[in-house]
């Protein structure tokens, strides 16, 4: 039985009110809840997920259903259907020996898709998977029409569809060239000109290709070189090698411009010149130090590679060492993960790093379930977790976490878990999204610092945002004093914003955000006994750490404040 538009979407805003949003369109932006969702059986669907049932349409049907949604939300229509049409345009015009008068009918569809993602940057965002689709089969029809949109597509904020567009333009062959050319002798926009530059690493291997890479060379500054020099690399013309030889042997000032000179040398099958050796690991920042190691991986220069891994590495533990916490842990985890690779480390080396993690994160949560305890931990970036059964193995193994029924995983001498778990259920995970130096501090047994550079960071948010006379550290330290140590603590923290903004404190949405920040770095210490409240004491308070009605209590304070400055005295 066919689902009307109109029923889907009332099967999505169903699971937005369940999660607390207002209907479908807003759905299909948070892109968990909205994977989850399309991947789930559903009863009316007779048992099949929205997804299996988009894809399970005969083609009239889907296209009934496609328009019947743009008809509804008076624009493009639904996810579900755009993913679904979209994604069969293209895999039909890859299949496709010559592409015909009744494919180019889909042009409209596909030029909407690129039109919306070029105007409208959040739904670009929220539509990557769509907008990368549209992109790859307009380059399928190789007609020349759709260059303007390809072209446009390399002017986009977002990397995937970058390449997608560069990709596109290179199955266009040379007849996109003339376009990519003006466009470079005309724009001063650094990035369009690195999407441009990879469009022409994208062309073929043909003498008009060669001349205008050679052009746009001579015409670029150095930090351009090195962006097109990986345009060369991939464009794969030996004939180009002598143009980045010469700029590695000029020199360069961070790893990173050395690896991708050295790697598109790799590329196109030549020697690295005999130069000044590359800048010491000291000198780059982190990001620079990740980038740099992984292009050479990446590339295949695996003995460079291999003496990087271990520099970046060894200057990593060190810096950790002086000062707990100062690394950037996701470059860390990268190099690591570039590591197990290439100095053949056994193969639970990234699960002993994961238990780690989670440790980390369970200093902020006291105790998760295992499912949300993945959760947790994927909201930093970090790693991809291993497979349930093993994961939950080595967790019972690890003498840093007790177990409990239901799956349940807690920090060894973490007592109340049932109501840290009934207070979880009431915010979600959402309001400790941990601080990747927090996690690394506590994966190494600091929690205290982790804290205290929590603590300090909401401290200095909302002493930004204080009047001058209230801006002293002696202020913050009285609230957080009266947050972790008084007895009636939510009946302190009132008393304080009374005093404070009957002192000129002007209340709205920024401080109130500042002050729960505050309030929830400060008073969820208690949760995990590092504090003389009783859990059920910080689970009555829940109004206050979700900031509800704390906004309206302070302009009630502020119009009394007011009104007694104007009373005679």
């Amino acid at each position: 039985m066919a689902i009307s538009a109109e029923r889907m979407d009332f099967l999505a805003s169903k699971a937005a009110q369940q999660a607390g949003l207002a209907g479908a369109p807003e759905l299909e932006r948070q892109e968990e809840l909205y994977q989850r969702w399309a991947g789930t059986p559903l009863p009316d669907l007779g048992g099949a997920s929205p997804r299996e049932y988009a894809a399970g349409l005969p083609p009239e049907e889907l296209l009934r259903a496609f328009d019947e949604s743009a008809n509804l939300r008076k624009t493009l229509p639904g996810r579900l259907w755009l993913e679904e049409v979209v994604a069969r345009l293209r895999a039909e015009l890859s299949r496709a020996d010559a592409v015909t008068d009744s494919h180019l009918e889909n042009l409209p569809v596909l030029r909407a898709v690129v039109d919306r993602s070029l105007a409208e940057p959040e739904w670009e965002l929220e539509n990557v998977a769509v907008t990368v689709g549209a992109l790859a089969a307009l380059g399928e029809t190789g007609d020349p029409r759709v260059i303007p949109w390809l072209m446009a597509g390399l002017a986009t904020g977002h990397p995937e569809i970058r390449e997608a567009a560069a990709q596109s333009l290179g199955r266009m062959g040379t007849g996109a060239l003339p376009g990519i050319t003006e466009a470079l002798r005309r724009t001063r926009d650094p990035q369009l000109k690195e999407g441009l530059y990879t469009a022409l690493g994208c062309l073929p291997r043909e003498a008009p290709v060669r001349e205008a890479i050679a052009e746009a060379w001579q015409e670029a500054s150095h930090p351009e070189r090195i962006a097109l020099a990986r345009a060369i690399g991939r464009h794969g013309d030996p004939a180009l090698a002598p143009l980045v030889a010469g700029e590695l042997t000029a020199g360069t000032t961070t790893r990173a411009e050395y690896a991708t000179l050295a790697a598109a040398l790799h590329r196109l099958g030549a020697e690295r010149p005999d130069v000044p050796a590359p800048p010491p690991a000291e000198t780059d920042p982190e990001g620079d130090l990740l980038e740099g190691t992984r292009t050479l991986v990446e590339a295949g220069v695996r003995d460079l590679g291999r003496q990087w891994v271990q520099e970046a590495l060894d200057l990593l533990e060190r810096k950790e060492r002086e000062d707990p916490g100062a690394v950037d842990w996701y470059v860390y985890e990268h190099i690591q993960r570039l590591a197990d690779t290439l100095l053949e480390r056994p193969a639970d080396a990234a699960l002993a790093r994961y238990l780690d993690y989670c440790f980390g994160a369970l200093h902020f949560y006291g105790a998760l379930a295992l499912e949300h305890l993945v959760a947790a931990v994927s909201l930093a970036g970090l790693i991809a977790p291993p497979d349930t059964e093993t994961l939950w193995q080595a967790i019972k193994a690890d003498p840093r976490f007790t177990v409990h029924t239901g799956r349940i995983v807690a920090l060894r001498d973490v007592d109340k878990v049932e109501e840290i778990l009934a207070h979880r259920e009431e915010l979600g995970i959402g309001p400790a999204i941990i601080p990747l130096r927090a996690m690394a501090l506590t994966a190494r047994g600091l929690a205290h610092l982790a804290w205290d550079s929590n603590e300090e960071e909401a401290a200095e948010e909302l002493l930004r945002l204080l009047p001058r006379e209230l801006a002293t550290r002696e202020r913050i330290a009285e609230l957080q004093r009266a947050m972790r140590g008084q007895s009636e603590a939510l009946a302190a923290f009132r008393q304080w914003l009374q005093q404070a903004v009957a002192g000129g404190m002007e209340p709205g949405k920024r401080l109130t955000e500042a002050m729960m920040k505050l309030w929830n770095h400060t008073a969820r210490w208690e949760l995990f006994g590092h504090s003389p409240f009783k859990a059920q004491e910080i689970l009555e308070l829940q109004r206050a750490q979700e900031g509800e009605g704390l906004e309206e209590y302070l302009q009630q304070v502020a119009l009394k404040a007011r009104l007694k400055r104007r009373q005679p005295q």
